[in-house]
């Protein structure tokens, strides 16, 4: 019988020296609580060609502080209209921007608008973040969007970067198309409206080289009134 209760005691012995090991290797192994735990980076994409995409997360963006942030990390209001959805959305002029954003609201200014207002005044107008032209009245030459990829409007004045000026409502940065280096592409679009309107654009491109490429883009109108 003691030998027995012996052998019951050293078994009991055994499994709490192994429980206290198992205990002390688990707590030992175990990060601590204020550690930080880094997940690997991944990135997702769709595969759409950027000319064809109308998420403002998936295009490259720098026309507020002159880097390649995302558009979500940027402290500002900001609405990207890109080349499908100008052509989606028929944005002929600086008066259709109301359709995707607030406070963009243009008068039709003797029929022919040049600059968009924004909350109540003239914008600034960039191409490519350069200033390209500044009025007093939005009176000018109208913007032709078949030479534009993409438009960058901003609600505020314009930093450091761009420069500051008198138009303090926002600022439009107008992004110029750019050749294809992925593989010849091409289309054509007819416009035939009332008041005798017509319009129609080319636009095609292709790689030369791997370091050359060309993009022809034209557009005309012939319309009465």
């Amino acid at each position: 019988m003691e030998t027995n209760l012996l052998r019951t005691s050293l078994a009991v012995l055994l499994a709490t020296t192994s429980l206290v090991r198992l205990s002390a290797q688990t707590a030992t192994s175990a990060p601590a609580s204020d550690e930080v735990l880094e997940l690997e980076r991944f990135k997702v994409t769709s595969g759409v060609p950027v000319e064809q995409l109308v998420l403002p997360i998936a295009r490259p963006f720098n026309s507020v502080f002159g880097t390649d942030d995302n558009i979500i990390d940027v402290p500002r209001n900001v609405t990207i209209i890109s080349r499908q959805q100008l052509s989606d959305i028929s944005i002929t002029d600086v008066l259709d921007f109301s359709k995707l954003t607030s406070s963009a609201f243009t008068t039709t200014n003797f029929g022919a608008p040049s600059n968009a207002s924004i909350r109540g005044q003239s914008a600034d107008v960039f191409l490519n973040g350069v200033r390209s032209r500044s009025t007093s009245n939005g009176n000018g030459l109208p913007i032709d969007f078949n030479s534009v990829e993409s438009v960058n409007i901003v609600k505020g004045p314009a930093t450091a970067v761009q420069g500051t000026s008198m138009y303090v409502g926002g600022f439009i940065d107008l992004i110029s198309k750019r050749p294809y280096f992925d593989g010849t592409k091409g289309s054509v679009s007819l416009t035939f409206g009332s008041y005798d309107t017509k319009r129609w654009t080319l636009d095609v491109g292709g790689p030369i080289s791997r370091t050359v490429a060309y993009r022809i883009s034209y557009s005309g109108e012939d319309t009465t009134g």
